[in-house]
């Protein structure tokens, strides 16, 4: 049997409508970043190769994202998985997988938890976390999850680095895989996380 993989990809979210609002006034568009190009998480599956099956989560809303939304169609989708599960967490997909499993228990085995540039909270933040805000609640996460990875990297220029060590005060057991010049993971390619993937499994 394959070993699915779902992946959960990052987004935007805000305190409020008008923040949104505000948002799409002042943000300038980059052409660059609308160009069409196909990420790492795009190619995971090319990567991983032939006995795994890459789930790309498709969230809805993602420039303007609503918690309660991505629980809904998260829980709907989970049902629909394997009895073995990876589960990846891109950015604000991370911080959502940790609320998420805070707050449900899922009748899955999760080999393993790995969450890429994720925000613990909006502290040192010039930008909301609006309803991702985290419950207390991490012993149900550890307790749902065999292994648990943060991958960071020093140069991440939307979510610090710093955000790593939150995560380990709460989750001592997790895993660290720190780079310093991967930014925010916007290349092709993510060799790393394939060897990771594959050392799980095989």
């Amino acid at each position: 049997m394959k070993q699915q993989v779902i992946v959960v990809h990052g987004g935007t979210t805000f305190e409020t409508y008008d923040d949104f609002l505000s948002y799409l006034r002042s943000n300038q568009i980059d052409l660059d970043w609308l160009r069409c190009r196909i990420g790492w998480k795009r190619n995971l599956q090319k990567d991983l190769g032939e006995n795994y099956d890459v789930i790309l989560a498709e969230m809805p809303n993602k420039n303007n994202v609503k918690y309660l939304e991505w629980a809904i169609y998260f829980n709907k989708l989970i049902q629909l998985c394997d009895e073995e599960l990876i589960l990846i967490g891109n950015s604000l997909g991370g911080i959502f997988l940790i609320k998420f499993l805070s707050e449900n228990f899922i009748k899955k085995k999760i080999k393993a938890l790995i969450l890429v540039a994720s925000p613990f909270d909006d502290v040192n933040s010039d930008e909301s976390l609006g309803d991702f805000k985290l419950s207390d609640n991490f012993d149900l996460v550890r307790n749902q999850c065999e292994k648990i990875f943060l991958v960071h990297s020093k140069d991440d220029n939307v979510v610090d680095y710093g955000e790593v060590e939150k995560y380990k005060n709460v989750l001592p057991e997790a895993k660290v895989l720190l780079f310093e010049d991967k930014g925010h993971f916007g290349q092709e390619k993510f060799e790393e996380i394939v060897e990771l993937i594959r050392d799980l499994v095989f």
